[in-house]
C-alpha cells in the first residue's frame, strides 16, 4: 500500500500441501451437539513434513502442530486397508474438534458449490 516492496509468501510452502484438501465448516453448532460421524477407515495421522503431509511417527499427538487426519477415499480403495473403526466429533464443544481433519473429495467442487447454492434459502436459518 505505501509502494515498500514485502515478502511474499512461499506458496509452495503455505498452501501446496492444502491443495485439494477440505475441512468441514459447522454452521449451526447448536443442531450437531452430541453428533458425530463414524468411520469404518480412520486413517493413520499425517504431519506435515519437508512441505508436504507424510505418515505421522508413532506418538505423534493429533493435537500436536502440522498434524492432521486426511480422509481420503481414493487411498482406501487403493489400498484396500484394515478396518479402523473411529469417530468424527461434529460440534465444536467436543474437545477432539479441535483436532485438524481434511478430506480429500472425489467430486469437482464446482458440482458440490452448486449443489449447495441450489439449497440456499430452503431451510429456515432464523433460528
Amino acid at each position: 500500500m505505501t509502494g515498500n516492496p514485502v515478502a511474499l509468501p512461499n506458496l509452495r510452502i503455505t498452501l501446496l500441501p492444502y491443495l485439494g484438501l477440505f475441512p468441514l465448516v459447522i454452521l449451526r453448532p447448536d443442531d450437531l451437539l452430541g453428533l458425530r460421524i463414524s468411520t469404518q477407515h480412520l486413517p493413520e495421522l499425517s504431519i506435515l513434513h519437508n512441505h508436504q503431509f507424510e505418515a505421522a511417527p508413532n506418538g505423534t499427538s493429533p493435537m500436536g502442530g502440522n498434524v492432521a487426519w486426511i480422509f481420503d477415499v481414493l487411498a482406501v480403495s487403493a489400498n484396500s486397508p484394515p478396518m479402523s473403526r473411529g469417530v468424527v466429533p461434529v460440534p465444536p464443544e467436543d474437545l477432539e474438534f479441535e483436532q485438524q481433519r481434511y478430506w480429500r473429495l472425489l467430486v469437482n467442487i464446482g458440482a458440490v458449490l452448486a449443489v449447495l447454492l441450489s439449497r440456499v434459502g430452503l431451510d429456515d436459518f432464523e433460528k
